[in-house]
């Protein structure tokens, strides 16, 4: 695959139905990075052969993303890794974590983890009308999902996407690129290794039959940081 590593070129997320160990995959978003297009791959229609068909050269999906050699960034890979793996035996390798480097560019921990869109609406440069743009892509989607908001997720598995979905897909993916660059710069050696740590520890758990993919304590930082109490509706 000839792409850059560094940075990386490859930024991933997944959508479906109770996503995780024992959820279903609908799609997974794929950010090629300088070249500005986002793929979308249809797991819900494809199944496995999404991740064993060859290109010509022998290149499969799964062969990217259970290669060290090639980076790929996600943002929180736990519940993505969980269902790779118990649902298509998929062992990622190569990964960044872009929810792990947060935690470890700052200079005071805390406690909890930051989410997606806190992470999207504070860190990341853009104008306030790319942000009123990505604002709303994000709650119209809600609409259509989010059982709290009067959708469901089995719009996920609708063929042919709603474009509204196809959107929030979009959005979810469009800045990892941008994070990953101001989270790298900001990383110390220490920290560095701290954050490659707890990533592989991450991608491991998420593999184990003992992995939970729901419930508080996924937004509770990392053991490997000395945590301090923090207000947890700062940061998700």
């Amino acid at each position: 695959m000839d792409t850059p590593v560094t940075p990386p070129s490859i930024y991933i997320d997944l959508e479906g139905m109770n996503l995780g160990r024992e959820g279903r995959i609908s799609t997974i978003q794929i950010f090629l990075y300088p070249h500005i297009h986002v793929y979308l791959v249809d797991i819900h229609t494809l199944g496995a052969t999404a991740f064993n068909h060859a290109t010509t050269t022998g290149t499969t999906l799964r062969s990217i993303l259970e290669s060290f050699m090639i980076p790929k960034v996600f943002f929180d890979v736990r519940n993505d890794s969980a269902a790779m793996f118990h649902q298509y035996q998929v062992e990622l390798a190569g990964v960044h974590d872009l929810q792990v480097m947060e935690m470890g560019i700052r200079p005071h921990p805390g406690k909890y983890l930051a989410g997606l869109r806190k992470c999207i609406s504070r860190d990341v440069p853009m104008t306030q009308a790319d942000k009123a743009n990505w604002s709303a892509t994000k709650e119209i989607g809600k609409t259509l999902f989010s059982p709290q908001h009067g959708g469901s997720f089995e719009v996920f598995e609708a063929r042919p996407l709603p474009e509204e979905i196809v959107q929030y897909y979009v959005q979810d993916v469009l800045f990892l690129p941008k994070m990953w660059q101001i989270y790298n710069q900001a990383l110390t050696p220490t920290s560095r290794e701290r954050v490659e740590i707890e990533v592989k520890n991450r991608v491991r758990l998420s593999q184990s039959s003992q992995f939970i993919g729901k419930g508080s304590h996924l937004v509770l930082a990392p053991q490997l940081w000395e945590t301090v109490p923090e207000c947890p509706s700062s940061w998700l």
